[in-house]
C-alpha cells in the first residue's frame, strides 16, 4: 500500500519523460497513418482496418498524455499565483478587495483540487474516458479565466464609481431622506389604447411640434430660400382645386405629395420644421396643418413608429371634425386596427376616412420631423412604402419630412414610386456662403442677449469673431447653440474669456471647408472641462454618464430611483451642464441632451480625454444594468397587476370579444421599474460582466422572472414581444461566458423565452395567465416548471398529459389561409419569406410576428443580402420588393407559362425558373439587387413535363431540375447546348425537390414516391436511397455544412438525416396536416416548414430523435360513474385503454377491432365497456373478468355513439348508417332498429327509467323513442347535434349543438304532437360566436318565466346523472356530455370557458394541441392532444372569481335557487410539488 503514495509524490515531477511519450506516440501515429494507406493503395484484405484500430489507439494515449501536460502546467501556475497573492496578506487594504481576493482563493481552489484528482488517475482509466478528460485542462484553464475577468471587472468598476459611493455616503449622513413619490411623466401621456367608446386612436401627446419649450422656429432673416420653396410647395397644393389630383399620381416640383429634407445631425432641420408647421398653422385663410409628429429617439413614445398613424389620424380629426367621424365608425367595428401594422393603420385610419370624404376634405400639409430617429428602421421603411402604395389614394394629404439621409430612407426615397412624387432638398448641398450666412444671423442675435446679461459694454463679439464662428459651424446649428449656451449658460462666469478659449486653439479658418469633428469636440471638451471637478468624478461618471447610455430619456427622480440615488443628486449634478443638458423645472419631465452628439462625444474616450475625464460605455453599461437588477429583484408577484384586473372589462353585448385587444395601462407602472424591465438585457449584452452580476442575474431569473412577464405584459403586446428578443439577448450574452453560474441561468432565459411564445396570446390578454394558463402546462421537467412550482397554487391542476420536456417546434407562425408552398431565410437568420397560393408574409424569427404581407404568391426567395424579395403575381410576373418596407421596386420576366418553381444563386449571380411547359429559363440578376437592371440569357428545353423543382450549384455552374417524369436532370448554367448533360433515373413518382449539397459533389432528389435519393454529379450514379417517409416527400433541402439532408412529407414529418449514413437523425412532428417545404438555418440550429395546414413551424435542429414510443390519437373518451377510471379509444392501435384516475396508469388494453375506436361507454356499475369502431361493429367486454366477451354486428356504417340502459342489459348504438339500434347485452341479438333520422346518429342516452331513450344526429333533430319502437317526439335544433341527455324525472332532453348552444327540451307523449317538430323550451350559449346568440340569450328567457319553473331549470342544469352513453369523436369546440352535469365546457378562440348556473366563466387558455375537447364530469375535463394521448385537467381548485367574467354573466341568480358552492383555496403556505401533482395528492 506503501507504493502508491511514493508514486503520487514523484509524478508530478516528470515532464521531460512525459515529453518523450508524447513525442513517441505521435511518431508512432504518423507510421500507422502511411502503412494504412499504402495498405489501401494495394488493396491489401483487412490490414487497413486492424492498421486503422492500431492508429486510433496511439491516438487516444496521445491526447491523454497531452491532457496530463497541460493539467500540470495548470496546476504550476496556480500555485505560483496564489503565492503571490499570499504575499499581499497583512498589508492594510480594503475590506471590500480582501472580500475578492478570498473569492479567487476559493474559485482557484476548486480548480486545483480537480486537477489533483485527474493527474493522479491512473493512465489507462484516463485513456479509456477520454471524451471527458480530453476537455478537462481547457475547461480548468477557462474556468481560471473567468475567475481573473470577474476579479478585475469588479475591481475596474469599483475604482470607477468609488468616489460616487463617497458622495452618496455623505449626501445621507448630512440631508435626510426624502420619500421618493412615482410622478406620472408627461412624455408617457397616451390615451389608453382602447376605450370603452371605440370612439378615437391613440395619440402622443409629446410628438406635437409645438409641446413644451424645447423647439423654436427659425430665426427671422435665415433660411430665406428654403422656406421660399416650402411655402411655394405648400402654396401650390392648396390653391389647387379640391379633387384635382384625386384619381391620378401626383407629379413632382411643387406639386409633389413629399417635401423631403434631409441633412446631417446638427443642421437644424427641426427648427426648420417647427418654422414650417407653425406657419401651416397660422396660414390665411385658414389653417392647412393637419397634423405633425417629431420623432425624438430620447422618447420611448416619439420614437416608435407604431403610434405615427394613430396620432396624424387623431390630429387630422380635430382639423376636419368630420374626418374625426369616419374614423369612429371604422373603429366602433375594429378597435385593434390601432395595434396593428403601420400599413394596415394608414389604410384603415387615413386612406378610408379620406375615400369617405371624398372631395370633403380640405388640402392640408402633415410635418413629421426627425425621421431618423425612429427606433426601428425597418418600420420607417415599412411606413414610407404604404406611402407610396397609398399615393393615388393620399390627396388632399402632402407630407413635408426631414431627417438624416440614412442608407434605407435614402434607398426608399430613390425608389421608383416615391421618387416621382417626392420633392428633396439636401441641407449638406446649400452653397457655403448661405450655411454661414445663417449660423452668423443666429450666433449675431442670441450672443447680444448674452452680452445685455453680462453687462458687457464692449463691442462684443466682433465682426471677426462672428465670422470665425459661423465659418466654423459649417452650417451645424447644434455647435452654434452650443455656443451660444456655454457663453451665456448659467455656470458662465467671463463670456470673453470664453470665447477666446474657443477661438485660440481652432486657428484662422480663412476658406470654406468640410464639417470637421474636431471643431464640436473642442467646444464639448471646454464645456466639461470648465465645470469639470475631480471631487466629483463619480458623481459625474454615474450621472452624466448614464444619461449618455440611457435608451430612453427619464426625469430627475426617476433616474435617481433607477440609480439608486438619493434624491435632488441628478438635478444638483447636471445644473452645470445647462449648456448641453436640458434640465426642466417641473420634475416630472424628462432630462434631455440638447443633441445627440454630445452622446456620441461623451462615449468616445479619445474624444474626451482633453476633457480631463473618461466616460467608457461598458462600465457605464454595468452601472445601469446594476440598477435594473436592483429593480427587478423587488418585483413580486401580482405587484402592478390586481388579481381579477381583467375580468373588469364589459364589451358590448354583441361585440366578438376575440377582437378585442388587452387593456394597457402603462401609467400604473412607474417609468424607472418600465426602463429596468425592458432594458436589462441591452446593458448586459453592452456592459462588462462579472460574478457580482451573475449573482443577481441567478436571483432574478431563479425568483422573479414571471413576475417580469407580468410587467411586460402590463406595458402591452408590443412590450411583450420585446421581452421574447430581451430573453434572447440576454440568453447570447450569457452563452459566451465560461462560468457555471452562467450556465445555470441560460437553461431558465430558454425556458421563459419558449414560454412566452408558446402563450403569448394568453399572457398578452391578462399579465395573471403567466400562472393560470403558462404554468400548469408547461413541460413537467422544463427548468422554469420546476423552479417556480410552487406559484401554481390557485391555478388549473393538469392531472395528467403534460409533456415532459419542450417540443423540437420552437415557433408557431399562424396567418396564411392557404398551403404554405414555399419558404426562405433571410442572411442573417432574422427573418423567414413564406408564399402561399394566396399571399406572401415576412416573419420575425424571434417573435414569430408577421413583419410585412405582401401582394403575390410563390415561389419566394431573398437577395443575397438579405433586403430584398422576389416573389410571383397571380399573372405570371416576377417582381423585387424591399424586404423590409414592402416597397415594390421592379417586375421583370413575361413568361408564356405558368412558373412553378424558383432558385436564386448564393451571389445573386443567376435567377432560374421552372415552367410547365417543361423549359428551365436562366436570368442574368447580377445588377437587379441594386439596380433593377436584368436580362433573360437562355431557356433550357428537354423534357416536355412541367418542371416541379429546380436549383443551382453553389459554384453556379450547373442547374439540377426535377420534373412529372419522375426524372432528375443536371444542365449547365453558361454552355453551349440547351439541352441536359445527363438525366438520374430511379424515382417511380413525380420528382418534387432538388438541391446540391454545398460542395456542388452530390444532388438530393425528393419524390411522391416516399423517398430521397443522393446523386454523384460526376458518374450520375445513385449513392443511397433513403426511406422512412410514409408518404410523398414535397421538398429536401441540404444543411449549412453538408452533413445534414432535411425532408418534409406528407405524413406531416420533417425529418433531419444523417449525409453519409442515410439514417434518420431527427424527427420533428406537430404539423397538423403535410409539411410542404423545409428550409435551415446557416448556421445549421434551426429549421423551418411550411404545410398544408396554413402554418410555418420553427424547428430546434439539434433536438435528438425521440425514443419514446408515438402516441395514438384520441377519437373517444368516457368516464366511469363513481370517476375512478376513464376510458379511450384510438385511431391508429385500433384499441380501447382504461386508465386509473389516481395513478393515470393504463390498468387494461382492449384490442380486436380492425377500425379506429370511434365510441366507448362505461356501463352503470362500472363492470362493462362497449366500444364501437369504424369496422362497423360493437365490442363488449367486462372489466372484472378482463377480457372481451362478445361483438355485436348489423351496422352497415361507422358506429359513432353507445350508450348502456340504467340497468345495463341493453346497449343502444347509433351509426353513420343513419339508424339506431337496440341490442341485448348478454345474447349480443339485436332487439330492434330505428329508422328516421336522414343524417349520421351523432349521439344517443337512455332516460333514468329506461323507458325510452334520445338520439341526435348532424341532421339537426333530436328524436325521442319508445323502447318498442315508437318515435314519441322529433325535436328540431338549430345546428348539428353533438350530444343529448336526459333530466333525472326524465321528463326533458338537454342537448349541446355545434353552434355552441345548449338546449333544454320538454318531452311531449300525447299522440297528436308527436310528429311535430316542437321548439326548444329554453336555448342559451356556451360558445360564443361571431354572428350568433350571446350571453344574454339566457337572462332573456328566463325573464318572463315564474320563480318556480326557473328554480327547476337550475335543478335540472345541476342534476349529476342521466343514463349512460358514449363519448365520442363530435366536439366541434365544445366538450362531449357523457353526463350532464355543469359546468359545461366549451372552446372559443384558444380559451376554454364554463358555464354554470353563476355564469359564464373563462378557466384558462390551451396550446394549440390541446384543443380537443373530449369529456367532463363536474370540473373535470379531458382533452385529446393532437400528437396523441389526452389530458385531464381539474378546475376545481380555481376560485370562482379567478374565472369569472363578468361581462360573460347570464343572468342574476334567481332567489331560492341553489348555487355551486364556493372552492376554498389551500392554504397559503401550502407549496405543491410536481410529485404530489403526478400522484394525485392534490388536496
Amino acid at each position: 500500500m506503501s507504493q502508491p503514495k511514493v508514486l503520487r509524490k514523484t509524478r508530478p515531477h516528470m515532464p521531460e519523460e512525459q515529453q518523450v511519450q508524447i513525442q513517441a506516440y505521435t511518431q508512432l501515429r504518423e507510421a500507422l497513418w502511411h502503412l494504412r494507406r499504402s495498405a489501401e493503395e494495394h488493396k491489401i484484405e483487412d490490414l487497413p482496418d486492424t492498421v486503422w484500430d492500431l492508429y486510433v489507439v496511439a491516438e487516444k494515449i496521445q491526447i491523454t498524455l497531452q491532457a496530463g501536460k497541460n493539467a500540470l502546467k495548470l496546476s504550476e501556475f496556480i500555485k505560483e499565483w496564489t503565492a503571490k497573492i499570499g504575499e499581499s496578506r497583512g498589508r492594510p487594504t480594503f475590506d471590500y478587495i480582501r472580500g475578492r481576493v478570498f473569492h479567487l482563493y476559493q474559485a482557484w481552489e476548486k480548480v486545483l483540487l480537480d486537477l489533483r484528482k485527474f493527474w493522479f488517475r491512473n493512465l489507462a482509466l484516463r485513456a479509456i474516458g477520454r471524451e471527458e478528460q480530453v476537455e478537462a485542462p481547457p475547461k480548468y484553464r477557462d474556468a481560471i479565466d473567468w475567475s481573473i475577468h470577474s476579479f478585475v471587472v469588479e475591481g475596474g468598476l469599483r475604482l470607477e464609481f468609488e468616489a460616487e459611493e463617497l458622495f452618496s455616503e455623505c449626501t445621507k449622513r448630512t440631508s435626510s431622506v426624502l420619500d421618493i413619490v412615482n410622478i406620472e411623466e408627461d412624455s408617457m401621456k397616451v390615451l389608453p389604447l382602447i376605450t370603452n367608446s371605440y370612439d378615437q386612436p391613440p395619440r402622443v401627446i409629446t410628438a406635437r411640434y409645438d409641446y413644451g419649450e424645447k423647439r423654436s422656429s427659425c430665426l427671422k432673416g435665415t433660411r430665406i430660400e428654403i422656406l421660399h420653396q416650402v411655402r411655394s410647395w405648400i402654396d401650390c397644393h392648396v390653391s389647387r382645386p379640391r379633387g384635382a389630383c384625386q384619381h391620378g399620381d401626383p407629379a413632382g416640383g411643387d406639386d409633389a405629395m413629399i417635401f423631403w429634407i434631409s441633412g446631417m445631425a446638427g443642421t437644424g432641420k427641426t427648427t426648420l420644421a417647427y418654422t414650417v408647421a407653425d406657419e401651416c398653422y397660422r396660414w390665411q385663410p385658414d389653417s392647412v396643418l393637419g397634423a405633425t409628429f417629431f420623432f425624438d429617439r430620447q422618447s420611448a413614445q416619439c420614437r416608435s413608429v407604431t403610434m405615427l398613424f394613430n396620432t396624424i389620424a387623431y390630429q387630422l380629426g380635430t382639423f376636419h371634425p368630420p374626418f374625426r367621424s369616419a374614423i369612429s365608425v371604422i373603429l366602433q367595428s375594429d378597435p385593434t386596427i390601432v395595434c396593428k401594422s403601420v400599413t394596415t393603420q394608414i389604410e384603415e385610419l387615413i386612406v378610408k376616412p379620406l375615400d369617405r370624404l371624398r372631395d370633403a376634405m380640405p388640402p392640408c400639409v402633415i410635418v413629421l420631423d426627425a425621421l431618423d430617429e425612429c427606433s426601428d428602421s425597418r418600420a420607417v421603411v415599412e411606413m414610407l412604402s404604404a406611402l407610396a402604395r397609398n399615393r393615388r389614394k393620399l390627396w388632399p394629404l402632402k407630407f413635408l419630412i426631414t431627417g438624416r439621409p440614412l442608407p434605407d430612407i435614402t434607398a426608399s426615397f430613390a425608389s421608383s414610386s416615391l421618387r416621382e412624387v417626392t420633392q428633396s432638398l439636401s441641407l449638406h448641398d446649400l452653397s457655403f456662403d448661405i450655411a454661414t450666412r445663417d449660423t452668423r444671423k443666429y450666433l449675431s442675435e442670441n450672443l447680444k442677449q448674452v452680452k445685455i446679461q453680462h453687462r458687457i459694454t464692449d463691442l462684443w463679439p466682433s465682426d471677426a469673431d462672428l465670422d470665425k464662428l459661423a465659418r466654423l459651424s459649417q452650417g451645424h446649428f447644434a455647435f452654434a447653440a452650443a455656443v451660444v449656451n456655454h457663453l451665456g449658460g448659467s455656470g458662465a462666469v467671463d463670456p470673453i474669456l470664453r470665447l477666446q478659449e474657443i477661438l485660440a486653439p481652432l486657428g484662422h479658418p480663412e476658406s470654406p471647408r468640410a464639417y470637421r469633428l474636431e471643431d464640436l469636440d473642442t467646444l464639448y471638451s471646454d464645456v466639461v472641462r470648465s465645470v469639470f471637478s475631480e471631487s466629483a468624478t463619480g458623481r459625474l461618471k454615474t450621472v452624466l454618464g448614464t444619461l449618455a447610455i440611457l435608451q430612453r430619456s427619464l426625469p430627475a427622480n426617476e433616474l435617481e430611483l433607477l440609480l439608486d440615488l438619493p434624491s435632488d443628486t441628478v438635478r444638483t449634478t447636471l445644473k452645470l451642464f445647462s449648456s448641453v443638458v436640458l434640465v426642466p423645472e417641473w420634475l416630472e419631465r424628462d432630462i434631455l441632451l440638447i443633441h445627440p452628439t454630445f452622446a456620441d462625444f461623451l462615449l468616445d474616450p479619445p474624444r474626451t480625454t482633453p476633457a480631463g475625464i473618461v466616460f467608457d460605455a461598458p462600465p457605464q453599461h454595468t452601472l445601469a444594468l446594476r440598477g435594473c437588477l436592483r429593480i427587478l429583484l423587488k418585483l413580486e408577484r401580482s405587484a402592478y397587476v390586481q388579481e381579477h384586473s381583467w375580468h373588469s372589462r364589459r364589451p358590448n353585448r354583441d361585440y366578438d370579444f376575440s377582437k378585442l385587444p388587452p387593456i394597457q395601462t402603462v401609467d400604473t407602472v412607474p417609468l424607472h421599474v418600465q426602463y429596468a424591465s425592458r432594458y436589462w438585457a441591452v446593458h448586459l449584452s453592452k456592459g462588462l460582466i462579472c460574478d457580482e452580476v451573475l449573482e443577481s442575474l441567478a436571483d432574478f431569473s431563479m425568483s422573479h422572472l414571471l413576475a417580469w412577464l407580468e410587467v411586460c405584459s402590463r406595458l402591452g403586446e408590443q412590450y411583450l414581444r420585446e421581452g421574447i428578443e430581451t430573453l434572447n439577448m440576454a440568453r447570447c450574452a450569457l452563452s459566451q461566458i465560461p462560468c457555471d453560474l452562467a450556465a445555470e441561468i441560460v437553461p431558465m432565459l430558454s425556458d421563459c423565452e419558449r414560454l412566452v411564445l408558446a402563450f403569448l396570446p394568453a399572457i398578452s390578454a391578462d399579465p395573471l395567465q403567466v400562472y393560470h394558463s403558462a404554468l400548469p402546462f408547461a413541460p413537467t421537467e422544463s427548468v422554469i416548471r420546476k423552479n417556480y412550482r410552487s406559484q401554481l397554487r390557485g391555478s388549473v391542476w393538469v392531472r395528467h398529459g403534460v409533456e415532459k420536456s419542450w417540443t423540437s417546434c420552437l415557433k408557431l407562425m399562424e396567418g396564411h389561409d392557404s398551403t404554405v408552398t414555399s419558404l426562405a431565410l433571410s442572411p442573417d437568420g432574422s427573418r423567414i419569406i413564406s408564399g402561399s397560393l394566396r399571399d406572401v408574409r415576412l416573419w420575425n424569427v424571434s417573435t414569430g410576428s408577421i413583419i410585412q404581407t405582401f401582394t403575390g404568391i410563390a415561389p419566394v426567395a431573398f437577395s443575397p443580402n438579405g433586403d430584398r424579395v422576389l416573389l410571383f403575381t397571380l399573372g405570371n410576373e416576377a417582381q423585387i420588393w424591399h424586404a423590409t418596407g414592402g416597397a415594390h421596386i421592379c417586375s421583370f420576366g413575361d413568361f408564356a407559362s405558368r412558373v412553378q418553381s424558383s432558385s436564386v444563386s448564393s451571389t445573386g449571380t443567376y435567377a432560374i425558373f421552372g415552367c410547365a411547359d417543361g423549359t428551365v429559363q436562366v436570368w442574368n440578376t447580377r445588377s437587379l439587387w441594386d439596380s433593377s437592371r436584368c436580362a433573360h440569357l437562355r431557356s433550357l428545353r428537354g423534357q416536355s413535363d412541367p418542371v416541379s423543382c429546380v436549383a443551382i450549384s453553389p459554384d453556379e455552374r450547373y442547374i439540377a431540375t426535377g420534373s412529372n417524369d419522375q426524372t432528375v436532370r443536371l444542365w449547365e448554367t453558361s454552355g453551349p447546348s440547351d439541352l441536359p448533360l445527363r438525366s438520374f433515373q430511379g424515382h417511380s413518382r413525380l420528382v418534387s425537390s432538388v438541391a446540391f449539397s454545398p460542395d456542388g459533389a452530390q444532388i438530393v432528389s425528393g419524390s411522391w414516391d416516399s423517398t430521397l435519393r443522393l446523386w454523384d454529379v460526376t458518374t450520375g450514379t445513385q449513392v443511397r436511397v433513403l426511406k422512412g417517409h410514409s408518404s410523398e416527400v414535397n421538398s429536401v433541402a441540404f444543411s449549412f455544412h453538408g452533413t445534414h439532408i432535411l425532408s418534409a412529407s406528407s405524413d406531416q414529418t420533417v425529418q433531419v438525416w444523417n449525409a453519409t449514413k442515410g439514417s434518420v437523425l431527427r424527427r420533428h412532428t406537430g404539423h397538423t396536416a403535410g409539411a410542404t417545404v423545409v428550409v435551415s438555418s446557416f448556421d445549421g440550429s434551426r429549421l423551418a416548414s411550411g404545410s398544408v395546414d396554413c402554418s410555418v413551424r420553427l424547428w430546434d435542429s439539434a433536438k435528438p430523435l425521440s425514443r419514446e414510443p408515438e402516441r395514438d390519437v384520441v377519437y373517444s373518451v368516457a368516464l366511469s360513474t363513481d370517476r375512478t377510471r376513464i376510458a379511450s379509444g384510438f385511431r391508429n392501435s385500433r384499441t380501447a385503454m382504461v386508465w386509473d384516475t389516481s395513478s393515470f396508469e393504463c390498468v387494461q388494453v382492449l384490442g380486436g377491432h380492425t377500425g379506429a375506436v370511434n365510441a366507448i361507454a362505461f356501463s352503470g356499475d362500472g363492470d362493462h365497456i362497449a366500444t364501437g369502431s369504424f369496422d362497423n361493429s360493437i365490442r363488449l367486454w367486462n372489466l372484472k373478468r378482463g377480457g372481451f366477451r362478445r361483438a355485436f354486428t348489423g351496422h352497415e356504417d361507422c358506429v359513432s355513439a353507445i350508450s348502456f340502459s340504467p340497468g345495463g342489459d341493453l346497449i343502444l348504438s347509433g351509426s353513420w348508417d343513419h339508424s339506431v339500434r337496440l341490442w341485448n347485452r348478454r345474447s349480443g341479438q339485436q332487439v330492434r332498429s330505428f329508422e328516421g333520422h336522414s343524417g349520421h346518429v351523432t349521439a344517443v342516452a337512455f332516460a333514468p327509467d329506461g323507458t325510452r331513450f334520445a338520439s341526435g344526429s348532424d341532421d339537426h333533430t333530436v328524436r325521442i323513442w319508445d323502447c318498442s319502437g315508437v318515435q314519441l317526439c322529433l325535436f328540431k335544433a338549430s345546428n348539428s347535434v353533438l350530444s343529448v341527455s336526459f333530466t333525472p324525472d326524465s321528463t326533458s332532453v338537454t342537448s349541446t349543438h355545434g353552434n355552441g348552444t345548449l338546449s333544454l327540451w320538454n318531452i311531449n307523449t300525447e299522440p297528436s304532437k308527436s310528429s311535430h317538430n316542437l321548439r326548444p323550451t329554453y336555448s342559451f350559449p356556451i360558445q360564443n360566436h361571431k354572428n350568433g346568440p350571446y350571453s344574454a340569450a339566457l337572462s332573456q328567457s328566463l325573464r318572463g318565466v315564474e320563480i318556480g319553473t326557473t328554480a327547476s331549470f337550475h335543478r335540472i342544469l345541476l342534476s349529476d346523472q342521466t343514463g349512460m352513453h358514449s363519448g365520442n369523436t363530435y366536439h366541434s369546440g365544445v366538450v362531449d356530455l357523457p353526463h350532464l352535469s355543469l359546468p359545461v365546457f366549451s372552446l372559443e378562440g384558444g380559451w376554454l370557458f364554463s358555464t354554470s348556473d353563476v355564469g359564464r366563466q373563462r378557466v384558462c387558455w390551451l396550446p394549440v394541441d390541446y384543443r380537443h375537447l373530449k369529456a367532463s364530469i363536474g370540473g373535470t375535463v379531458i382533452l385529446g392532444h393532437g400528437l396523441g394521448g389526452m389530458a385531464v385537467l381539474d378546475t376545481t381548485m380555481i376560485p370562482v372569481d379567478d374565472m369569472c367574467d363578468s361581462s360573460y354573466w347570464l343572468g342574476t341568480p334567481t332567489p331560492g335557487v341553489p348555487t355551486s358552492p364556493r372552492r376554498e383555496l389551500p392554504p397559503k403556505n401550502q407549496i405543491l410539488n410536481d410529485v404530489d401533482l403526478q400522484e394525485g395528492n392534490r388536496e
